[in-house]
This record gives structure tokens, C-alpha cells and sequence, in this order.
């Protein structure tokens, strides 16, 4: 005959791991992208920790959505010329 499997154990480390991605995702702040590319404007909405991971999302997106490598998006847009913005946007929630 086959085995009983063990009761399961849950350790702390897992509850205190899965409340720690859920708070993440919280903490996480609304950015606005816009990007020049060539003459095109890009607007994008991301959420992110910080400005800079906002804009590391915004250059994938680009990449993707423009059919080019993330290293030529990010070459691009390295700060040489004003063709990028990332701001933090503020939400307001409607009261139903």
C-alpha cells in the first residue's frame, strides 16, 4: 500500500514572504512616461517603486511596441537630449 502523505507545514517565513509581495505591490507609485521618439510621441502609465524603475519599464514598453532592442530604446533615451519625462502622478479616487 501507498504512504499517508505528512500534514503540511506552512513556516512563518512563508506568511511573512506572501504579505511582503502583496505590500509591495501597494507601495508601488502611479508614473506618467512621455517619450519623443523621432518626432512620435509616447505616453505611457506605469507603476513603479521609484523614477528610475518607472523609466526602465517605459523603455521596455517602447522597445516592444517600436520592434527595437531594449539597449537601443535606452541609448536613445539616455539623457543627452530633452526627449523623456517621468513624473510622479497623483491619484485622486472618486467617491461613489
Amino acid at each position: 500500500m501507498g504512504e499517508i502523505p505528512g500534514p503540511i507545514i506552512i513556516t512563518v517565513q512563508h506568511i511573512i514572504g506572501e504579505r511582503k509581495m502583496s505590500s509591495d505591490k501597494v507601495r508601488k507609485r502611479l508614473w506618467r512616461e512621455t517619450f519623443n521618439y523621432a518626432g512620435e510621441v509616447f505616453t505611457f502609465y506605469k507603476r513603479a517603486h521609484n523614477k528610475s524603475s518607472a523609466f526602465q519599464l517605459g523603455v521596455v514598453e517602447m522597445a516592444r511596441r517600436k520592434g527595437l532592442s531594449v539597449w537601443a530604446v535606452r541609448q536613445y533615451f539616455n539623457g543627452s537630449k530633452d526627449n523623456f519625462e517621468v513624473r510622479e502622478e497623483t491619484c485622486i479616487k472618486k467617491s461613489s
